[in-house]
C-alpha cells in the first residue's frame, strides 16, 4: 500500500472511533431497522467473497464489545468475507516487529463470535529496504523473521490467515517467492496465505492510460504473476494509485489490471483466489479521489471481468482501501455497484 510505513493514525485510521462512523453505516435507518438489514442481505450478489483493509486500531487499542459487534455485523451484512487487519510492519530502522498488537487476540476471538463468516488475516507490513535504503529480502534472516511473526499471528493470535504486503519486489526477483515458501512453511498448508502484488503500472501500450511518473514496463510479466500466485492462496491487486487524472483513463486502467491478474492466475493448477483493491482512501501522492472514485474503480472491474471472459472465474470480490475511510455513502455505491445482481 502506498505511505504504508507513514503515522499510524494517518495512515491506518489509528485513531478514528469507530461507534459514530457505524453508527451512520449500520444505524442510518433509526425505524424500521429490520427493513434495513434485509434490504443488504437480499438478493444473495454475485460476488460474496469480498475483502476490507482495516486499521492497526482494532488490534493496537482496547475496543469495547459493542464495537467488535458492531463492525461484525456490518462486514457480515456487507458481504466481506475478508478482513485484513493491520497488525504491524518489520521496522525499517532495525529488523523488529512495530509492537502493535497488543490486543490482538481478544480483538480476533470477538469478531469471530460476532462474524463467524468472516475470515480474520493478519496484515504484515514488509518494507524490502530499510531506513538507508538497503535492500533486504535477500537476508535468509530477514526471512526467517517475517515466516516466524507470521506463524505467530495464527497461533498465538488466532488469526485465520496472513495477508503479506511487501514493498516494493520488481518483475523476477527471486527473493519474494523465497519468502512465501518461508512463510508456508512456518504456518501450514490448510492456512490461508494472501499476499498484496503491484498492478502493472505502466505496460507500454497506447490503449493502456499511464500517470506521468510510472516508468514504461513497470509491470510483473505473465510468469512472475503466475510464480508468485503459485505460492499463496490469494492475491490482492492494488488497483489504485495509478496517477492518472480522469475517471475515464483509470476504468481503463483497472479493467486492463483485472484482465490480465485473471488471464494470469487462471492459468495455475492451485486454484488461486484473486481479490481486486479499490480505493476510498483519502486524497494522497498518486492517488486523485476525483479520478480514483470507487464508481471508476468499480467499473473498471466489471469491464475487466467482461473482457478476461472464463478467466474471471478466478475473481472472488473486491477489496475496499480502507475501512477507516470508506464513509456511508460509499458503502451504499458499494452495495448499489457491485452487491446487486446487474
Amino acid at each position: 500500500m502506498n505511505g504504508l510505513y507513514g503515522d499510524p493514525a494517518r495512515r491506518r485510521g489509528g485513531g478514528s472511533p469507530l461507534l459514530p462512523m457505524l453508527a451512520g453505516v449500520l444505524l442510518t435507518v433509526a425505524v424500521g431497522a429490520g427493513v434495513y438489514w434485509v434490504a443488504l442481505r437480499a438478493p444473495e450478489p454475485a460476488f460474496v467473497r469480498n475483502a476490507v483493509w482495516l486499521g492497526v486500531t482494532w488490534v493496537n487499542d482496547p475496543h469495547a464489545d459493542e464495537e467488535i459487534r458492531l463492525l461484525g455485523e456490518h462486514l457480515s451484512a456487507n458481504h466481506v468475507r475478508y478482513a485484513y487487519v493491520y497488525v504491524s510492519y518489520l521496522r525499517v530502522d532495525r529488523t523488529e516487529w512495530n509492537p502493535t498488537y497488543d490486543h490482538a487476540r481478544t480483538f480476533v476471538r470477538k469478531l469471530k463470535a460476532a462474524a463467524p463468516d468472516v475470515q480474520a488475516l493478519a496484515w504484515l507490513g514488509v518494507p524490502a529496504r530499510t531506513e538507508d535504503g538497503t535492500y533486504r529480502l535477500d537476508s535468509a534472516a530477514v526471512r526467517r523473521r517475517v515466516a516466524q511473526f507470521a506463524a505467530r499471528t495464527v497461533e498465538q493470535f488466532d488469526f485465520d490467515g496472513v495477508h503479506v504486503n511487501v514493498e516494493s519486489v520488481l518483475d523476477g526477483n527471486d527473493d519474494l517467492p523465497l519468502l512465501l515458501e518461508q512463510v508456508r512453511d512456518e504456518i501450514g498448508p490448510d492456512v490461508l496465505l494472501s499476499i498484496a502484488v503491484p498492478p502493472d503500472w505502466n505496460p507500454g501500450l497506447p490503449e493502456v492510460p499511464a500517470g506521468e511518473a510510472a516508468d514504461v514496463g513497470a509491470v510483473w510479466s505473465t510468469e512472475y504473476k503466475q510464480r508468485v500466485g503459485a505460492l499463496v492462496d490469494q492475491v490482492a491487486l492494488m488497483a489504485y494509485n495509478s496517477g492518472l487524472d480522469t475517471a475515464a483513463d483509470y476504468e481503463t486502467w483497472v479493467a486492463y489490471q483485472v484482465e490480465q491478474y485473471s488471464t494470469a492466475l487462471a492459468g495455475l493448477d492451485n486454484s488461486v483466489e484473486l481479490i481486486v483493491g479499490v480505493p476510498t482512501y483519502a486524497e494522497d501522492p498518486g492517488h486523485d479521489e476525483l479520478a480514483e472514485s470507487l464508481r471508476a474503480a468499480l467499473d473498471g472491474v466489471r469491464d475487466g471481468l467482461q473482457r478476461a471472459g472464463p478467466a474471471s472465474s478466478v475473481v472472488g470480490g473486491i477489496g475496499l482501501y480502507a475501512f477507516w475511510d470508506t464513509d456511508a455513502v460509499e458503502w451504499a455505491l458499494y452495495r448499489e455497484l457491485w452487491l446487486q445482481p446487474q
